[in-house]
């Protein structure tokens, strides 16, 4: 039985403005407010759907949760040096899939409209027919609201994380990951989404074509990669006491992931014909692509429009690794002796750059609490250091300090 520490308020709560109860009822009853306006608009659009739509939704459903498996697996490896809370985790997930994807299909519809009334009274666009209008409008939406949209209602998420709990959110690293479930879930109900809408207007359900295309690398695309550059310009901001580089940093993400997706939207489709037609297919001619043909032309598009968000999602993996790293043989070196034992030291200089050291000496289940809590107590201590507080005397710090100890005398 592991010995458990009192601690005067739960780690997810250390510095969180909800231990203040007036405080934590107003933001309470806010945040619930945003949430069930995104689940009751994303179940209403649903609520007209005939049983054989909702099959098609729920399979496609099915099909994006076994597509996002890969994902699922490499957020879950960048995580595994200082786990966050599994609530907070899968949270992330479901605002991404149940209530960003709620309040985007509002707001997108209000800039569809919006858009729609400025093509009708403009003199140069108003006499282009009626359909034409309305592929106009859909085009401009996808290309100018959606990203703005889309890309606001996700980063809120973590903005709210950040903001609630900061002792679950410490740097760059734990934005990539929050923002990568945030874009992840909102891919798992937008693709279906798109696939009962396509099986509603042609009576043949588009799985192959939405399904690859926002899954072409199993999950490790679209929405995922945008989202993730929020979090890591808001977790760069965790990094710094200076609130214009803070201010700096976050609203940078947030403004990378909105051109990011923007210029995806505004040629994906041209790049995809490109490299089709290369294969010898005419998408205008109807001819039939098979599904491997249609993967291979929406990943070399992805690659060659999303080039620079890859590369900046890549160099901010590395880095934030390096700096993980780093802040752990710095924090811990004054602990041996302590919380850290010489032998388990030695460990931690000589983890590999993508490596998680083992407490030998323990069961595996108690060396991985052990692993992870000098993580946790590394990363506490560096952010005391950069808050310009003296570690030595923060609460938490010597909580975890107990913790450890209560785990080895189990």
């Amino acid at each position: 039985m592991i010995t458990r520490v009192r601690r005067s308020v739960p780690y997810v709560l250390v510095e969180s403005p909800l231990n203040n109860p007036f405080a934590a009822i107003v933001i309470v009853a806010v945040l619930l407010a945003v949430i069930a306006f995104g689940v009751v608009v994303l179940f209403l659009g649903l609520e007209n759907a005939r049983g054989d739509e909702l099959q098609v939704f729920f399979e496609a459903l099915a099909i994006c949760l076994i597509a996002a498996i890969p994902a699922f697996l490499v957020l879950n490896f960048l995580d595994r040096r200082e786990r966050e809370a599994r609530w907070l985790y899968w949270g992330a997930l479901l605002w991404g899939a149940l209530v960003a994807t709620g309040l985007a299909l509002v707001f997108n519809q209000l800039g569809l409209l919006a858009v729609l009334t400025g093509i009708s009274q403009n003199q140069a666009l108003h006499n282009l027919s009626h359909a034409q209008q309305q592929v106009t409008a859909l085009f401009a939406t996808a290309v100018l609201v959606a990203p703005l949209v889309e890309e606001t209602v996700k980063g809120l998420a973590i903005f709210v994380i950040a903001w609630l709990f900061p002792g679950e959110f410490n740097d760059m690293r734990d934005g990539l990951i929050y923002g990568g479930l945030i874009g992840l879930g909102f891919n798992l109900i937008e693709a279906p989404i798109y696939v009962l809408n396509g099986y509603a207007a042609t009576g043949s359900a588009p799985f192959g074509e939405q399904i690859v295309a926002r899954f072409v690398f199993g999950g490790l695309n679209g929405h995922l990669l945008f989202t993730a550059l929020t979090g890591a310009g808001i977790g760069l901001a965790r990094q710094h006491r200076s609130t214009l580089r803070k201010a700096f940093y976050a609203i940078g993400g947030l403004i990378l992931a909105m051109l990011s997706h923007g210029v995806y939207n505004l040629l994906s489709g041209f790049f995809i014909a490109l490299y089709l037609g290369l294969m010898g297919i005419d998408v205008t001619a109807n001819q039939s692509i098979s599904l491997m043909q249609w993967w291979l032309g929406v990943a070399l598009a992805n690659l060659s429009v999303s080039i620079v968000p890859y590369a900046l999602l890549i160099v901010a993996i590395f880095s934030s690794e390096r700096r993980e790293q780093r802040v752990i043989r710095e924090q811990l070196a004054g602990e041996v002796g302590g919380a850290v034992t010489s032998g388990e030291y030695q460990g931690v200089l000589s983890e590999p750059l993508f490596g998680l050291r083992r407490a030998a000496s323990y069961p595996a289940a108690v060396g991985r609490k052990i692993v992870n809590a000098q993580n946790k107590l590394a990363f506490r201590k560096q952010q005391v250091s950069i808050e310009g507080r003296d570690p030595g005397a923060d609460a938490t710090v010597v909580e975890w300090r107990e913790y450890i100890a209560g785990l080895r005398a189990a």
